[in-house]
């Protein structure tokens, strides 16, 4: 099925970062993507939000979080209703990314497909915060676009607050451990996705040279030397312990260019390959003739 690309060009009037719908569905609205980010906030009815080729119950008083590039779409039985809030990443206001929150911004961002939760719980609160949004959309008075901008960071918070697993005290202090940016980076490598600063600008409220730079900062070396040395240390533990020829091994660690994989394991380990695997089999033989010999 093909799938819809809305632009923003289409919602958003001249000098607007933040803009607002209403939508009425029934019963389904076709799979779609957009350069924008997006609040949903369910106001009537119940039905499924199928994101990523996941589906995920909604109903009354859901509130998610839609980042720009995700295929999604809905579908209900009945006659389910929900305002759409969206906004540029420039509505962000950058004093909720800062150097002690990013890490868990980011990490949150990159590690969920959906941000989601109910919000019964603060149905009042969240409810009168999307009708004070569409009220001064809808009145477009002066200063409405920083009043709205006000509200989003309100809501924002309550979605990130939300997140499984995240602390109750989400102060300053709180949160991810500084190595769970890397850490996690380097799990979406093991998956055989890659990484660019680019692909995190998309999904995130940071630019590219933000990230690279934090990413630095908390691992030590850049992004791509990161990804090099993941790659090549990947390799070294399948030559150890597989036989799979090293053509395999590189389409595994997902470096297909044979010349720089090649380059590169030289350059981590001093020697080729074929030399590597040689060196260690020829190490683990030894460890075992040792051990056998070994007096009890």
């Amino acid at each position: 099925m093909e799938t819809l690309s809305l632009s923003s060009e289409e919602f958003f009037r001249q000098n607007e970062q933040i803009a607002i719908t209403t939508s009425y569905y029934l019963p389904t609205i076709e799979l779609h993507s957009h350069d924008f980010y997006e609040i949903v906030y369910v106001t009537k009815g119940s039905g499924y939000h199928i994101l990523n080729d996941r589906r995920y119950f909604i109903s009354e008083g859901s509130m998610l979080l839609i980042t720009r590039g995700s295929i999604h779409g809905y579908y209900s039985e009945q006659n389910m209703q929900w305002v759409n809030i969206m906004f540029k990443p420039q509505a962000v206001n950058h004093s909720i990314i800062n150097t002690d929150n990013a890490l868990n911004m980011i990490t949150a961002l990159l590690t969920s497909d959906i941000f989601q939760f109910n919000a019964n719980t603060q149905h009042s609160s969240v409810n009168m915060i999307v009708k004070e949004m569409q009220y001064e959309y809808e009145a477009r008075q002066s200063g409405y676009q920083e009043i709205l901008t006000g509200y989003l960071q309100v809501l924002l918070m309550m979605l990130f607050r939300a997140r499984p697993g995240q602390p109750e005290n989400t102060g300053a202090k709180a949160g991810v451990k500084e190595d769970e940016l890397v850490k996690t980076v380097a799990g979406m490598l093991g998956r055989g996705e890659d990484i660019t600063p680019e692909m995190i600008a998309r999904k995130a409220f940071v630019s590219p040279r933000y990230f690279q730079n934090l990413f630095k900062k908390k691992s030590g070396e850049s992004l791509t030397a990161f990804k090099r040395r993941y790659r090549i240390e990947q390799a070294c533990r399948l030559l150890e312990e597989t036989d799979m020829p090293v053509s395999e091994i590189m389409e595994a660690v997902n470096m297909n260019d044979a010349k720089n994989f090649y380059a590169a394991f030289k350059a981590f380990t001093g020697m080729t390959p074929g030399k590597y695997r040689t060196r260690h089999k020829a190490s683990g033989r030894l460890d075992l003739e040792s051990a056998q010999n070994d007096p009890v």
